[in-house]
């Protein structure tokens, strides 16, 4: 066995980032609203703040996401003329669920922090359940967004580019 397995894979330009990066979004996104039903469930702040946390990240991934998914349209070759309208499809979806999930992030953080200074049961309790209520169809957004890009690959044979792999020769002398 060879010391190539231990080098890490030589990383793809931005606009061949998007396969690696997309994934983020939308399992933390997903994972966001169970924490936010502990923290209803198990009122303390620690589930509301990993709660927050959570979609901190998965906001910020999108965000990220978008952007290499934006440049890798710019780059991206299909098997037919299908594929060009789905991908603006896909990219408005995902824009609109990026900015969706942002709004109700930034929301999420102002019920979290002003009910720490207030005990109204709404803040606590009701307030949340109304952003669940909104995140619901959120998902449903998230998801087609996701179900498009899954149809560009795998139905239209969507690529992005790859990092050039190094040389046998460049390999040797980096591992020596």
């Amino acid at each position: 066995m060879s010391l190539e397995i231990l080098q890490p894979p030589p990383l793809p330009p931005w606009e061949g980032m998007h396969p690696l990066v997309v994934h983020f979004p939308i399992a933390l996104l997903i994972v966001a609203p169970i924490l936010m039903l502990l923290a209803m469930i198990f009122p303390t702040r620690s589930f509301g703040l990993a709660a927050l946390v959570v979609m901190g990240l998965g906001v910020a991934s999108a965000w990220v996401s978008t952007a290499t998914g934006t440049a890798a349209y710019d780059v991206m070759e299909v098997e037919d003329d299908a594929g060009y309208d789905l991908a603006e499809e896909h990219s408005d979806l995902t824009h609109f669920a990026r900015n969706t999930f942002t709004l109700l992030t930034i929301a999420y953080a102002i019920i979290l922090f002003t009910a720490a200074k207030s005990e109204k049961k709404w803040l606590r309790v009701g307030a949340p359940l109304l952003l669940l209520l909104l995140w619901a169809p959120s998902l449903n957004i998230l998801a087609n967004a996701a179900h498009s890009g899954g149809e560009l690959v795998h139905q239209y044979g969507a690529k992005a580019p790859l990092a050039e792999e190094a040389t046998d020769a460049e390999t040797t002398e980096e591992i020596e």
